[in-house]
């Protein structure tokens, strides 16, 4: 096991780059020494799979008030729980059913294929940006009804305040999240203020909605903002991320793309076990409410608990050979928790699922074979796997 610096925690060392790319061998160790682990900053740390259940749908176990510059967003469904959160998320679950998400993901065929055809020759493509980025920004965009501009830059905005949830965030992280928040808010006011103003001149979308919302004076201004930053940034990084890894994963493993293109039937299955084998989350913070036991533990009202869901979705007492790739799992051994679950379970995870395997379908129609072109650019960090780029042939 890889030695790690004096100054780094023995389990957990969240600065380490070789635990950022891969923290399972950490994770395993933990899980079976100290599945409760309280860490110098007062953190308890949860790694078994019935432990992270538990707290993800534990009425107790309230969203943080926000952290840092992720106060930001103490007005939306991420911060608010109880009534509220339900009142919350009523205004923007319309625009997420099942019917609506696959008329929006027209929109991510599209501009798959038109990425997919650039590069029918064979050439290399980034297939992180121009198959996960661009097309799923661009959706985002759609539901919003607002323009999409450049996708990259957005993704990069959005990925930088992420870092501001690590656990050992220091300063100069924290204003570099706050300069993106800012530009992200700045660029979403600029939203409202031109509909306003131009009613008619871009496509009716949640956008419009929120600001009805605010004329009948059922939602704050401040609220409508947050909301829409909130779906503005996040659009693209998670479901661009997993997508990213599956395609890493299924151009090392032929047998799986094979079984993808060629067996439409397990696609759904194959997708849901590379959710969980690579979830864009890997934790998750949430603040207990009242003093509870926590194990061993005597756990302080107002304590986070950091629920390690990248650990969870891999625990040996859940999942038979949990390292491993297998889509024939038996249904109740596929439960895992990429999408949170419970009252904070992720409004955006069906637009997700479903823009994934839309992007791999039109792999799938269009190419026989896909092979990795180059060093894929990583951005992992403890809290989020991301990807800055994936080098890829698709023939």
């Amino acid at each position: 096991m890889y030695i790690h610096p004096e100054n780094q925690d023995l389990y957990l060392p969240w600065a380490d780059r070789v635990f950022r790319v891969d923290p399972y061998p950490w994770y395993d160790i933990l899980r079976t020494e100290k599945p409760v682990y309280l860490m110098d900053n007062g953190e308890y740390v949860l790694t078994r799979y019935e432990d992270v259940l538990k707290w993800l749908k534990h009425p107790l176990g309230t969203m943080h008030p926000g952290q840092g510059p992720w106060h930001a967003f103490d007005n939306t469904v991420l911060n608010r729980d109880g009534a509220e959160h339900l009142k919350l998320r009523r205004h923007s679950n319309k625009w997420f059913t099942p019917k609506l998400v696959n008329q929006f993901a027209q929109r991510t065929a599209t501009l798959a294929n038109e990425a997919l055809d650039k590069y029918s020759d064979g050439s290399v493509l980034d297939a992180f940006h121009e198959l996960g980025v661009v097309p799923t920004h661009s959706t985002m965009c759609e539901v919003l009804g607002v323009p999409d501009d450049d996708a990259g830059l957005i993704y990069r905005h959005f990925l930088t305040c992420t870092d501001a949830l690590s656990p050992d965030i220091g300063k100069e992280d924290q204003d570099k999240a706050q300069s993106s928040f800012d530009y992200l808010f700045e660029r979403c006011d600029y939203f409202f203020k031109f509909k306003r103003e131009n009613p008619n001149a871009w496509p009716k979308g949640l956008v419009d909605d929120l600001i009805e919302l605010i004329d009948q004076g059922e939602l704050g201004y401040r609220s409508a903002l947050e909301t829409t930053v909130l779906f503005y940034g996040s659009g693209s990084p998670n479901p661009a991320q997993v997508l990213a890894s599956i395609l890493n994963h299924m151009a090392r493993e032929q047998w799986i793309w094979e079984t993808y293109r060629d067996e439409p039937d397990q696609r759904i299955a194959i997708i849901n076990e590379f959710i969980r084998l690579y979830p864009a989350e890997m934790s998750l913070v949430r603040f207990v409410s009242e003093e509870v036991e926590v194990g061993d533990f005597t756990v302080p009202k107002g304590s986070p608990l950091r629920l390690m869901v990248g650990a969870a979705n891999r625990d040996p007492a859940m999942f038979t050979n949990p390292h491993q790739f297998d889509h024939k799992r038996p249904p109740e051994a596929t439960m895992h928790l990429s999408f949170g679950i419970g009252p904070h379970a992720c409004a955006g995870q069906l637009i997700s699922r479903t823009q994934i395997k839309t992007i791999l379908d039109a792999i799938a129609t269009k190419a026989t074979r896909i092979e990795i072109g180059g060093e894929a650019a990583l951005a992992h960090t403890d809290r989020v796997r991301g990807y800055l780029s994936l080098p890829l042939k698709v023939y």
